[in-house]
């Protein structure tokens, strides 16, 4: 018998060996079968390398078609272009084999002659076809070829002109103008005069509230988001799709739709196509681009400035009607009652400083790109909006009517000038104390051109004929005959005037003359259109019913010895008139912001919010605003509203919204003023 050690031993033996077995079994079996795998691969393979590629299936029809014409080059055969400087490889030929070729005009692609007169100037042995068709070069497959996941996308045959930006766009120059790309050129000029560039900074100019675009062109599919996107999944529709309705695309845009035509759009998505910055050695890039990319550019024309940067949101020329609908309120500068009011000192702070918090940025130069003459350009443009002023001498004598003038006073000068008081508001301007001394050209320009910084708003509407009843009414009240003024020489003691203007004027007038209880005298628009005559004897005089006092008036009837105090004050006054202070003049709080706060609640909150913050209107706590704001601007804006807008006029009042007078008109600009936190110093440049 065999021992019981010895018999586990071979059972042990024996089942090892059938196991090693099995596995050997197993394994010749995978290399059989891998092997057969192999095998069957290359047996299709070379059956599907006896069939034509489709490179090689339009090279013979290219062939047949020429028949007995085939020349010995014309063989298929891979055909390629390649150019070291721009480092492409194209081997398009390959299926577009009748590109050159005259006879094949008539054909379909890929076999027709390439259309237009490009390769007069674009010969693809130097510039390529991947150049400007984008694309994949050195495929020979269509999907490789035609891809539009690269950083190089293909373009449709009627996308092409995107990518003449490459090498020719330029953007500031007024025209713009390419042989064959008619479309690009288009688009061009619709992103310009729709004030695109004022959200958009391209090629270093522009606003900052959208993306920059200079280089836009060079984005791959990749990189745009398809989530809210109809239709097919391209570039072209996603910019089509996002000028349309940007909100639907871009749940966070505040860019408007603009429902342009879809002529239009396509254009548009043309030009955005075409934005690139220089990719290519400069001798294939035209030197009016090359000037742009190194700030060398031309100056934008004066007449484009503003519908460049400011119509995307304040419309064409300023004017309402063409405003596109955007999710924030913006002023229409245009608008009468705004140019009334606004001075110069006030457009000018509001381009140069911008708004905080809101989308009006700061257009300086070293925040926009703006070359300074571009920036004077546009603050020309916005003050431009005026309605045009006319010579007022061909008026001053002609008679009108006293009751149709009395009307117009009534509907528009009482709020603020009451019949034969005056308020603490505006000075009483039918006094005879006035109107003795006042000429009728200076009374009209006072009318006309307002007093900046002031509540006298500048009365620009007013046709002729109104002016000639108006003034025939304010005549009407003159009781003595003019007074002659007296010749006043600027030879006064400066330092002297200062002193007594000082302990004399401020008082009523104002530390710096900028308005309290009287009127701002030291305003430059006051003294640059005021004979200093005028002055000289209302200072003599004073003005009767009211608070200015003059020295004959307080029983000194010899002023002698005292005219040269008057002339100290008034060369003071004078040497004061072209200057600009640092900060634009609030002048004097005459109003309680106590008061202000319940009429404010009650009459102005629904639209500019509880504290001024904004709302349906816009926000009066911004402290670039209340810096540029004077109280006289507050006062003439609650006092004549804006005409076409949500602001109503609360000086003339009406069913739906009584006036206030003018100490409540007062109360409420005492509580804005309130709100200001800062003051603002001004950049004086832009008012020389």
């Amino acid at each position: 018998m065999v021992p019981w050690d010895r018999l586990a031993i071979y059972l042990a033996v024996g089942i090892m060996t059938g196991m090693e077995t099995n596995r050997t079994r197993q394994f010749k079996v995978a290399v059989i079968s891998g092997g057969f795998v192999i095998i069957l691969t290359l047996i299709l393979m070379m059956l599907g390398e006896s069939g034509l590629r489709d490179w090689e299936r339009f090279q013979e029809n290219y062939l047949a078609i020429l028949g007995e014409k085939v020349s010995v080059d014309d063989k298929i055969r891979i055909r390629q272009i390649e150019n070291h400087d721009l480092r492409f490889v194209d081997r398009c030929p390959t299926c577009h084999v009748g590109l050159h070729d005259n006879q094949m005009t008539d054909q379909s692609l890929p076999l027709t002659a390439h259309p237009g007169e490009a390769f007069s100037t674009h010969d693809p042995e130097q510039y390529g076809c991947s150049t400007c068709h984008g694309g994949r070069g050195r495929a020979l497959d269509i999907p490789h070829a035609h891809d539009q996941a690269i950083d190089n996308p293909f373009l449709r045959s009627n996308q092409t002109q995107a990518y003449c930006g490459k090498c020719h766009l330029t953007i500031f120059p007024a025209e713009f103008s390419l042989p064959g790309a008619g479309r690009l050129a288009e688009g061009r000029t619709v992103f310009l005069r729709n004030g695109c560039q004022g959200c958009h900074r391209v090629r270093g100019v522009g606003g900052m509230h959208g993306p920059e675009l200079t280089d836009l062109g060079t984005r791959t599919l990749h990189s745009f988001d398809f989530r809210r996107v109809s239709g097919d999944r391209s570039i072209n529709n996603w910019h089509r799709e996002h000028l349309r309705n940007p909100q639907d695309i871009s749940t966070e845009s505040i860019m408007p739709a603009f429902h342009f035509p879809e002529t239009i759009t396509s254009a548009l998505t043309l030009f955005l196509r075409g934005q690139f910055s220089p990719q290519f050695p400069l001798q294939y890039i035209t030197l009016p681009m090359i000037r742009e990319f190194k700030h060398e550019r031309s100056v934008i024309s004066p007449d484009e400035i503003f519908s460049r940067l400011c119509s995307g949101c304040h419309g064409q020329r300023g004017l309402p009607d063409s405003i596109q609908t955007v999710p924030f309120s913006v002023p229409t500068l245009a608008n009468p009652d705004f140019q009334a009011v606004a001075s110069l000192d006030y457009i000018a702070f509001t381009i140069t400083e911008g708004r905080g918090g809101r989308y009006m940025h700061a257009w300086t130069s070293e925040v926009s790109g703006l070359y300074e003459t571009e920036i004077r350009a546009l603050l020309s443009s916005v003050r431009d909006m005026r309605s045009a002023a006319f010579d007022i001498s061909r008026i001053k004598h002609q008679a009108g009517s006293v009751e149709e003038g009395a009307r117009i006073f009534q509907g528009n000068c009482a709020m603020c000038h009451e019949a034969n008081e005056g308020t603490r508001l505006a000075p009483n301007i039918l006094s005879d104390g006035f109107l003795s001394l006042a000429t009728n050209a200076y009374i009209l320009a006072n009318v006309v051109e307002g007093r900046a910084n002031t509540a006298m708003p500048a009365w620009r509407t007013f046709r002729e004929e109104q002016l000639i009843h108006l003034l025939a009414y304010l005549r009407s009240k003159q009781t003595n005959s003019m007074r002659p003024l007296p010749v006043t020489p600027m030879n006064g003691n400066i330092s002297r005037g200062d002193s007594l203007f000082y302990y004399s004027c401020s008082r009523c007038h104002g530390e710096k003359g900028t308005g309290g209880i009287g009127p701002a005298i030291m305003n430059g628009a006051f003294l640059r259109m005021t004979d200093p005559g005028l002055v000289a004897a209302t200072i003599t005089s004073g003005r009767a019913h009211s608070a200015m006092f003059g020295l004959t008036s307080r029983g000194i009837k010899d002023i002698s010895g005292r005219e040269n105090d008057i002339l100290d004050i008034i060369t003071f006054m004078y040497s004061r008139r072209d200057s600009i202070p640092d900060y634009i003049p609030a002048g004097m709080v005459l109003g309680d912001p106590d008061r202000g706060k319940s009429l404010f609640y009650r009459r102005c909150a629904e639209c500019h919010g509880q504290q001024g913050e904004g709302g349906k209107g816009p926000a009066l706590n911004n402290q670039e605003f209340l810096s540029a704001a004077s109280n006289g601007y507050l006062l003439a804006t609650i006092s004549l509203g804006r005409l076409g807008t949500r602001m109503p006029s609360w000086g003339r009042g009406s069913a739906d919204y009584p006036a206030l007078t003018p100490q409540e008109r007062q109360d409420v600009v005492a509580l804005i003023r309130q709100w200001q936190t800062i003051r603002i110093k001004r950049d004086k440049r832009w008012i020389k």
